[in-house]
Parts: C-alpha cells; sequence; structure tokens
C-alpha cells in the first residue's frame, strides 16, 4: 500500500478517538526480550496526528509564516536540518509554503540527486517509555510543526515489524506521480537515496510514487479511487489523458498497432489513444463497445482472482484469458491478461512445467520495467524458473 503518511486524511471528527490513543497508549514488549518498550508507527502516526489537528485549532489565528520562521530547536532540541546531501543537479524551491524540489539541469536516468538521513528513528527514539514521555509532550508539538514546513511525513517501513520505521524531511515534500521520474532505494544505515528514473528536463519537479510498484499497474481508476482516500490528485498523463494499462489490439490495422482508453479522470472528448502503428483513433461507437465488453470481463477476473488456490482448474483460467484476447485485449499490455497470466505462471511452477510458466511469465515483464523493485523482482522469477527448466533438460 502507500507509504507515506498524510497528515491531511485526518477528518477532525476523529480528533476524539485519536486523542484517546494518545492518552492511553498501550506499548508493545520489545522483540529483542530484554524488556524494552517501544512504540509502533501505527501508535505513533495516531499521536502525530492528534497533535497537529490540536496545534491547527489552536493556532488558527497564527501565520504560516509565523510557524515557519520557529525554529525546530527551540521546542525540541533537535536539529531540523538533517544530514543529507543535495546535488548540484536539483534545487529546493518555496512555492505556497511548500517544499518543491526541481531539477537545475537535464538529469540523465541513474543519476543521483539527493542522498537523506532519517532525522527520526522510530524504533531507537522510542525505546523506552521515558523517551515516549518526552515525544508526547515536547517531540511532539516540534513534529506537528514540521507539518507546516512538509506537505506530509515519509514513513519507509524497512522491515515488517511494525516497530520499524522512519521520518525524512526532504522526500516527505516530493509529491506523488504515477508516472514517476525518480525513485528511491534505501541503504543499510537508513540513509535514502534519490534517483532519477529517467531523462529529467531542466526545472522539471521530481516526482515519486506513493504506490507499491504492483499497484501502479492496476487501471486508473483503481488508482484515483485509493489516492482520494488520502485527498490526493494526480494529475500525471496516465491519470489525466492515457490509461496505459487498457490497451486493445487496433482493430484498423492487421500490424498488432495497440490503442489504449482514456484513464478516469479525463477531461477531453477523445474516445481513445491513436493506434501505435496505423495512427487511427476508436470511434465513440467501438470505444463503447470495447468498454462495455471490458467491465463483464474485469468482474469475472475479480471474482477468480479472490478464489484462486494454486490447485484452481487450469480450463477456467486459460478459458478467461481466451474470452479476453478474444475481445481484442492485449496479451501484455492490459492488467487483466497479466493477472491471468501470473495466474498460470504460479500454476505451471508448481508443477515443475517450467517451460510453460516461463511463456506465461515473460508476458507480464513488458510492464515490469517501469519500476526498478518490480523488474528486479520479475527478473529474479526469471531466474529461478530458468533454472528450474534447464535442471529438467540436463
Amino acid at each position: 500500500m502507500i507509504s507515506m503518511l498524510s497528515m491531511r486524511t485526518i477528518h477532525k471528527q476523529q480528533h476524539e478517538s485519536i486523542q484517546h490513543i494518545l492518552d492511553k497508549t498501550t506499548h508493545a514488549v520489545h522483540p529483542n526480550g530484554r524488556g524494552d518498550k517501544v512504540i509502533s508507527d501505527t501508535t505513533l502516526q495516531s499521536i502525530l496526528e492528534a497533535t497537529v489537528l490540536h496545534l491547527e485549532a489552536k493556532l488558527s489565528n497564527v501565520s504560516n509564516a509565523c510557524i515557519l520562521s520557529d525554529s525546530f530547536e527551540q521546542y525540541s532540541g533537535y536539529a531540523v536540518d538533517p544530514e543529507f546531501v543535495l546535488l548540484e543537479n536539483t534545487k529546493i524551491d518555496e512555492i505556497s509554503n511548500r517544499r518543491v524540489i526541481r531539477s537545475t539541469c537535464a538529469v540523465s536516468g541513474g543519476e543521483v540527486c539527493l542522498i537523506e538521513k532519517p532525522f527520526f528513528n522510530i524504533d531507537e527514539c522510542l525505546n523506552s517509555f521515558k523517551q515516549f514521555e518526552a515525544i508526547s509532550k515536547r517531540q511532539g508539538v516540534a513534529l506537528a510543526l514540521l507539518h507546516f514546513q512538509a506537505s506530509e511525513y515519509a514513513v519507509h517501513p524497512d522491515c515488517n515489524d511494525d516497530t520499524e520505521g522512519r521520518l525524512y524531511t526532504r522526500v516527505s515534500s516530493i509529491r506523488h506521480s504515477c508516472s514517476p521520474n525518480s525513485w528511491m532505494s534505501l541503504t543499510a544505515d537508513g540513509r535514502i537515496i534519490l534517483r532519477a528514473l529517467r531523462k529529467i528536463q531542466e526545472n522539471e519537479e521530481l516526482r515519486l510514487t506513493y504506490f507499491r510498484s504492483v499497484e501502479l499497474f492496476l487501471p486508473s481508476a483503481a488508482r484515483v479511487e485509493t489516492l482520494s482516500k488520502l485527498n490526493i490528485t494526480c494529475d500525471c498523463g496516465r491519470c489525466t489523458f492515457t490509461d496505459d494499462s487498457r490497451g486493445f489490439v487496433c482493430p484498423s490495422c492487421d500490424m498488432n498497432g495497440l490503442v489504449f482508453l482514456p484513464a478516469m479522470n479525463t477531461t477531453t472528448t477523445y474516445t481513445s489513444s491513436k493506434c501505435t502503428v496505423c495512427s487511427v483513433s476508436l470511434s465513440g461507437s467501438k470505444a463503447g463497445v470495447l468498454s462495455t465488453m471490458e467491465q463483464d470481463l474485469a468482474a469475472n477476473v475479480a471474482k477468480l482472482e479472490s478464489t484462486f488456490t494454486i490447485d484452481q482448474s487450469l480450463k477456467s483460467i486459460k478459458e478467461l484469458l481466451r474470452r479476453c484476447l478474444n475481445a481484442g485485449i492485449s496479451d501484455t499490455k492490459y492488467h487483466l491478461t497479466r493477472t491471468l497470466h501470473d495466474m498460470l505462471t504460479d500454476w505451471y511452477a508448481h508443477r515443475g512445467y517450467y517451460g510453460q510458466a516461463l511463456q506465461h511469465h515473460i508476458k507480464t515483464m513488458d510492464s515490469d520495467a517501469f519500476v526498478p523493485e518490480q523488474l528486479a523482482s520479475a527478473l529474479e522469477k526469471l531466474a529461478d524458473l530458468t533454472s528450474g527448466y534447464l535442471s529438467l533438460q540436463l
């Protein structure tokens, strides 16, 4: 799911219940077995949200400029600027009291733009009841003030233990995009390294995705629904123009061209993108027919996916894939066929049919290259399947 902690998503009517959590916090026992007490990141989230709402109510007559001018050290004793390195190819701008990180020149894909250490380690700073008391009274106020300096706090869950997490102030100011131009990697000591995902033009804003990589391949409607719950609106081309997860084989040419239906929240009047080969767009009537078939097939795939087990009938999966292809849905550029190919990959691999599993897995890898983490996972799976296939040939 989304890994950004948004302060703006909490409604004021929730304040009383969150404040109760703040007052009656249950501490988890530290896994080291020594009896130390820690606070989970979800509890910290509640603390921060309650504190922010409380301060917003009390500081309603204080200008943002005044709040921004107050020093973090004055309230917490910690430095507001953690250790970070902003390289010469990027700069920080202030727009309406919001940080924006932009490129100062053309940046090539793979170039490092920023390196940042966390200014707050949840598992280290909240490892005793005494420190929790300090956080809830003093540092909590300072953290709330930072709400006015960054659009969100970035919480990086670096492991499955819910007592782990880190907060970053620079990276947290980077806005979401379903078509990001940068990506993050995490070092062993907790530093985030921000790199360009593709070529970035001069003065272009750096954008990250708040989604985990698999969710980026969902259709725009599903992404918009998820983001709306966090009061986030994405203005990238994938969300406002062409939905590249809904590709159809072009009916106007015999050259395997593709057309893509418009994104859910597009304001344009066109019915589809132009064919990638013949440049012809679908007529409104043809697009309507495809959309109707799409809804029926999507419901069937969702039902199959919700009940899928490794013992699922091969016939039912292949039949639904056949129906999708007969409807003109792309074999590799559509989220429904991708889901079915994933099912078939697992079905064949579980039974040792690695050759067939490879054929279906390769069909999903065209879009996997969109995000480095997902590509790495896909390549690892490809290596495992290839190893299994070769072992049968020896």
